[in-house]
């Protein structure tokens, strides 16, 4: 998906993964809803809006993009880094910058 190329810019900025994570789980969610549409309309020619690609193909990408929802809608969340940068003044913000480029690594493939 393009967005990993995105996540590249985003992880490095504090809390901006979480509005990387906002971007990207509206667009998922929207093409999963045009694909169900797509299915429930009965869409004839399509490529996508099929029973066939949404299990085969959809669910797949959708399951692995939510294990990275899950971990940057908690973790990543604003108001859980301004909770740690008042408890934990000096060095959170390097070692929060280290911990997101890493994290960001890990899903670029």
């Amino acid at each position: 998906m393009v967005e990993a190329e995105e996540m590249v810019y985003y992880s490095w900025a504090l809390f901006f993964m979480y509005v990387w994570y906002v971007n990207t789980y509206s667009y998922t969610d929207k093409i999963g809803k045009i694909i169900d549409c797509g299915i429930s309309n009965n869409v004839e020619g399509s490529r996508y809006a099929t029973p066939y690609f949404k299990s085969e193909t959809w669910n797949e990408i959708e399951s692995r993009y939510q294990m990275i929802y899950d971990v940057v809608s908690i973790w990543w969340h604003p108001a859980v880094w301004m909770i740690f940068t008042i408890y934990i003044p000096i060095g959170f913000d390097l070692v929060f910058m280290i911990v997101s480029i890493v994290y960001m690594m890990d899903f670029q493939g």
